[in-house]
């Protein structure tokens, strides 16, 4: 299959989604948290930003201000130590398709490093903070859904392969 043909298939099929959208804008709106499926009706455990996650864990009243607390403490730190990573990632690509040398790549890549470990160790300390709020048994409920969340979020589709001229 030619790149042209690929490329023309793609464009046709965006120019489609964009029409039906226009002339169905109900297609874009998402489901209000009062339309969202419970955990009861998904395969996939809440993720800690939908509704009901934390009443799975049982948590008391003064529990749950401690891990609202906790979120609050640490949401705008790893959010924000994201988008250094972005941004960075971003500077990295534009200088490996332009002209910088080795030496600049290599700068830039630690960069990119030292801010990812940066962001791991405030996740860190978040997961800290909040293992202090639960008892063991909401610990393991908490670890075991944590797990299948990251175990769903690993099957990925593997990347495109470029067409063979």
């Amino acid at each position: 299959m030619s790149p042209r043909y690929v490329f023309a298939l793609i464009a046709a099929v965006a120019a489609l989604g964009g029409a039906v959208a226009i002339a169905n804008p109900s297609v874009l709106r998402l489901p209000s948290i009062a339309q969202a499926p419970t955990a009861a009706s998904s395969s996939k455990p809440p993720r800690p930003d939908e509704p009901g996650w934390l009443e799975d864990l049982n948590l008391s009243a003064d529990q749950v201000r401690q891990m609202r607390a906790v979120r609050s403490q640490y949401q705008d730190k790893i959010s924000q130590g994201r988008q250094n990573v972005r941004q960075a990632q971003q500077e990295l690509r534009e200088l490996m398709a332009g002209t910088a040398s080795e030496a600049e790549l290599r700068t830039k890549y630690g960069q990119v490093k030292t801010l990812k470990q940066q962001v791991g160790d405030i996740q860190f300390e978040s997961m800290l903070a909040t293992r202090k709020v639960l008892n063991a048994e909401q610990r393991r409920t908490f670890a075991n859904r944590v797990m299948k969340r990251r175990q769903g979020d690993d099957r990925r589709p593997e990347r495109m392969q470029p067409p063979q001229s």
